[in-house]
């Protein structure tokens, strides 16, 4: 082990390096529609540099399930509820296959109730939410390039699809 925090640890196996997270095992993303809108935010990412627009996402807690994680998120992140048992799971995503041992479960809910304030304030910039069109407006004009974002929503467009 080349080096640990609470989050991941960097390990060297001969020549190569990876990220292992141990916290991502039940991990989530979470795509939220309401009022056939879906519900986005934007957040500031140290490492990307810039504000982002994203589903929320993150780390399970403790013996939580992937589900609950992102229940818990939506709710966290958005003030919206989604409940877990309206929760339709859409497929697992390695964010980067090459360096991270991460796979992560990729959810979509529907929030029938909006709740005005965030308990994650200092996380989130801002809560948007857009239709379906003008999201995709966003990612081929490359204000969207958040990949588990995008690869979310390539999920969820074609379990729509097949549906």
């Amino acid at each position: 082990m080349e080096y640990k925090n609470q989050w991941f640890r960097v390990i060297r196996k001969g020549k190569f390096h990876y990220v292992d997270e141990p916290m991502a095992h039940n991990a989530a993303v979470v795509f939220i529609e309401f009022q056939g809108q879906l519900v986005l935010i934007e957040q500031y990412r140290v490492a990307a540099g810039c504000v982002l627009l994203a589903t929320p996402r993150g780390y399970g807690e403790g013996q939580e399930t992937s589900a609950a994680c992102a229940v818990r998120e939506a709710f966290e992140e958005t003030g919206f509820r989604v409940s877990e048992r309206d929760l339709k799971y859409l497929g697992k995503v390695r964010p980067n296959s090459a360096i991270l041992t991460s796979v992560v479960d990729v959810y979509f809910g529907v929030a029938k109730e909006n709740r005005a304030e965030r308990l994650d304030t200092d996380e989130v910039t801002r809560v948007v939410l857009c239709s379906y069109d003008e999201f995709e407006r966003k990612v081929t004009d490359g204000y969207v390039t958040d990949g588990f974002t995008l690869a979310g929503y390539l999920f969820l467009k074609l379990k729509m699809r097949s549906s």
